[in-house]
């Protein structure tokens, strides 16, 4: 039980650190958009719990192949967003898990830094919308957890609820 609720307790931190604030559209359209705007670089290795889901049909790099974004939680956890993890799976709008792999650890991407690993399993947050966020209607709940295949070692997890380095 304690394992869960620690679990339920990063996904709560953690959305609220990467959840982006909607911006307003150009003028005249009427529409926000979910889109980090803006940022600022960081030294290179600051955030080693970074990780990268990465869709080997797409493109011949690293930097080609990067599709969304995520954290390490623990050594086989990444949480990422519902939207990149519903790309995942069988239907005829999805790649095939064998199609994805999880970067980890490389705050470069067109570098050799990180470990790669495959993912195990899926999970979605179960009121999650694919349907509804695709046509905007619907933000919440746009969380998932990624099990890998494989512990990831010597890299270390995020902390909840750290200023992720002043951000």
């Amino acid at each position: 039980m304690a394992a869960l609720f620690a679990l339920t307790t990063a996904f709560t931190l953690l959305t609220a650190v990467a959840t982006p604030r909607a911006q307003a559209a150009p003028a005249g359209t009427g529409t926000l958009t979910t889109k980090a705007v803006g940022g600022d670089d960081v030294a290179d290795g600051l955030h080693p719990f970074q990780a990268s889901l990465q869709l080997t049909t797409r493109g011949a790099t690293r930097k080609e192949r990067h599709k969304c974004g995520g954290s390490l939680l623990d050594a086989q956890h990444v949480l990422t967003a519902g939207h990149c993890a519903s790309q995942i799976g069988t239907r005829f709008d999805q790649h095939p898990v064998g199609d994805w792999r999880v970067l980890v650890g490389a705050t470069v991407l067109n570098s050799n830094q990180g470990v790669e690993r495959g993912i195990a399993r899926v999970k979605v947050h179960p009121r999650f919308d694919a349907s509804l966020f695709n046509r905007g209607l619907e933000m919440g709940h746009d969380v998932a957890v990624l099990t890998l295949d494989q512990p990831v070692e010597g890299i270390a997890p995020v902390v909840p609820g750290s200023r992720l380095g002043g951000v």
